[in-house]
């Protein structure tokens, strides 16, 4: 659907920790629950990108949606 509406995307399934791109991402949508953020998924949005997380540390029984601006690294 994203290709017919002309939206120039990359959509990965799967384990995405272990994904090998030649770059980094403008933002990086993640659709499962973390406890810790990886500094491999922070390391694959470019300086100034978004990292949309459900986020939820260990002491919460909850998760809240998380947008993250990716600083220099």
């Amino acid at each position: 659907r994203l290709a017919r509406l002309h939206i120039p995307v990359r959509v990965v399934h799967g384990a995405g920790l272990d994904y090998r791109h030649d770059g980094r991402f403008e933002r990086v949508l993640v659709t499962c629950g973390l406890r810790t953020i990886p500094h491999s998924l922070i390391r694959s949005v470019e300086p100034g990108g978004v990292l949309l997380v459900p986020f939820g540390p260990a002491f919460m029984n909850a998760q809240v949606l998380v947008r993250f601006t990716v600083a220099e690294h």
